[in-house]
């Protein structure tokens, strides 16, 4: 699951070292570091989270101030372990094929 963070300078200069922190139950999703945030700008960054059935707490930390947000999961979503190759395999099947057929042509050009 995605947790998307938009950080904005509202203010009339730009916010020099600016760190972000994400945690969810009190547990570091990651940090953010902003050597230079312009006045009037922003970032937006996306912290990947395993959600997991259940209430929980969405804790992000800019500096001194920290908000939070509690959500609720009502199901994890579930994680899809196969790999579908067909969208891999069918186009280079595809590919090969039209090798071979120009090869064959080409072939069958030089020997006439």
């Amino acid at each position: 699951m995605d947790i998307i963070t938009t950080l904005s300078n509202i203010g009339d200069t730009n916010a020099t070292d600016v760190g972000l922190e994400v945690l969810v139950d009190g547990r570091s999703l990651g940090t953010k570091s902003y050597a230079d945030l312009e006045a009037g700008g922003g970032a937006k960054e996306i912290f990947k989270w395993k959600a997991v059935a259940g209430t929980h707490t969405i804790t992000a930390k800019v500096g001194e101030q920290t908000w939070t947000k509690e959500v609720t999961v009502q199901k994890a979503p579930e994680v899809k372990n196969t790999l579908d190759l067909s969208t891999f395999i069918l186009p280079g099947l595809i590919l090969v094929a039209l090798i071979a057929l120009a090869g064959f042509g080409t072939y069958a050009l030089r020997r006439k």
